[in-house]
């Protein structure tokens, strides 16, 4: 949704190089998102697999107008409705026990993201037909987890939990 901030009539001015104008004129946002997810349990093992998709997309985004200023070499902002703002991710996360006696065991998480980005860029010459500026963001992560519970552990939790 657009805030106030971007809605009213007023401009904001730095060293007249750096003008933010608003846009009364603004649409509302709106986010689609889609997710799947699969896990699984594997008793005989003692592990388990989890899995998930995420896709999210944002109609009438709002994103930056910038226009160069030739004659100052200054800069003009101002928020419009973007369509293009939109991203995907996956993940997998492993687990699994080490030992019979279940006091350690062992978690592996993958992750991917990928962020498509979309602006509009332009000079004062070419306000009117401002270039749509797209960047793609790629993000990995991983994480590893190992842990130990004493046998001493398990009996403390079942007393704290009422069990």
């Amino acid at each position: 949704m657009p805030q106030v901030l971007h809605l009213s009539l007023l401009h904001n001015e730095f060293l007249n190089l750096s003008r933010v104008y608003r846009n009364p004129g603004l649409k509302p946002s709106f986010t689609n998102n889609l997710r799947a997810e699969y896990n699984n349990y594997i008793e005989k093992h003692q592990m388990s697999i989890m899995t998930s998709v995420n896709y999210s997309n944002t109609r009438n985004s709002i994103g930056y107008k910038v226009t160069y200023d030739e004659k100052t070499g200054g800069r003009i902002s101002r928020p419009e409705n973007i369509n293009g703002n939109w991203n995907a991710a996956y993940s997998v996360t492993y687990r699994s026990r080490l030992d019979k006696e279940e006091h350690w065991s062992y978690q592996t998480a993958t992750g991917y993201t990928y962020v498509n980005s979309v602006d509009l860029i332009g000079t004062s010459a070419t306000a009117d037909r401002a270039v749509r500026s797209k960047v793609g963001s790629h993000y990995i992560t991983e994480s590893a987890l190992l842990r130990y519970a004493p046998p001493w552990f398990a009996e403390v939790s079942r007393e704290v939990m009422g069990r």
